[in-house]
């Protein structure tokens, strides 16, 4: 139930700057149990699971849209340009703009 509730709160809240601790007392829980519900049933951390959320609706937005990286890095709860770039290509190998070239 926990594990649905903070899966929840991401999907409605990611585009805003949410922090693993906004998850944990939203659902009512410490930082440290949330760790542990996420890494035992997904496998990775509540901010890994927040991070590839982000970067899954980055990616459909450079895909299906025109909007601008900045206005991209915005809506997905990025408030530096640069650290999103950063962080898209970390995660998926190319920067946002070389993604979407290459579409």
């Amino acid at each position: 139930m926990y594990l649905e509730k903070a899966v929840e709160y991401i999907k409605n809240n990611y585009s805003w700057s949410i922090k693993v601790t906004d998850i944990a007392n939203y659902i009512g829980v410490n930082r440290s149990y949330l760790y542990t519900l996420f890494m035992k049933s997904t496998g990775i951390s509540p901010q890994q699971y927040l991070n590839t959320f982000r970067i899954s609706r980055a990616k459909e937005l450079l895909t299906l849209t025109d909007l601008s990286i900045e206005a991209i890095s915005l809506s997905c709860g990025y408030r530096d340009p640069l650290g999103f770039a950063k962080a898209f290509r970390q995660s998926i190998g190319v920067s946002p703009s070389n993604f979407r070239r290459f579409l």
